[in-house]
């Protein structure tokens, strides 16, 4: 299924014209959703980068703090000036927000290292293998040993999904609305 930017879910994609990545330009500053594992890992290699692993990603989302989420604050608190998750009640609700819309004068949405939008908006992958065994049916897919691991919870989960240390998994052939990715850049 293609799912451009007049959807009514506000979502950014990113296509490879057989060149280059071309990102889309009426939600270019939206997360690319609809990504499968191999095409963030094949984007993040184009440009020299990588997929974090699951505990890279946790320790940018909330260092050493012990909280549930990367600006600080636990489970049951109100996140609804910092994230976006379903039913938010931010101006794109129910969709993706732009990067950094959650930044302003009154709020920041960061983690102890300074990253933003580490939870919310989309699932992201990262380079980390999780064993589900026995493997077990979700939806139409049988998920079995191979599955990545995604964190930081989607526009369309509830609350506890968003908390830093929540791990979400799924086939790496898989894409959704719902799926994104963060990479880094290895300072080795």
């Amino acid at each position: 299924q293609f799912i451009d930017s007049t959807s009514y879910y506000n979502y950014g994609v990113i296509t490879w014209d057989g060149n280059k990545y071309v990102v889309d330009e009426v939600y270019n500053n939206h997360p690319v959703v609809n990504v499968t594992w191999f095409g963030a890992n094949a984007f993040a290699n184009y440009y020299d980068y990588k997929l974090p692993n699951e505990f890279e990603w946790e320790k940018a989302s909330r260092g050493d703090t012990g909280c549930d989420y990367p600006w600080g604050g636990f489970y049951g608190d109100d996140i609804s000036l910092y994230s976006n998750y379903y039913n938010s009640g931010d101006s794109f609700d129910n969709g993706t927000t732009p990067i950094d819309y959650f930044i302003n004068d009154s709020t920041s949405n960061q983690s102890p290292y300074g990253v933003i939008d580490m939870v919310g908006n989309t699932y992201e992958w990262t380079n980390s293998w999780f064993d589900v065994n026995p493997p077990f049916k979700n939806g139409n897919a049988v998920i079995g040993k191979t599955v990545r691991t995604q964190r930081g919870g989607s526009w369309k989960s509830p609350t506890y999904s968003l908390r830093s240390w929540n791990r979400y998994y799924s086939e790496p052939y898989t894409g959704s609305p719902r799926f994104g990715f963060r990479v880094l850049k290895d300072t080795n």
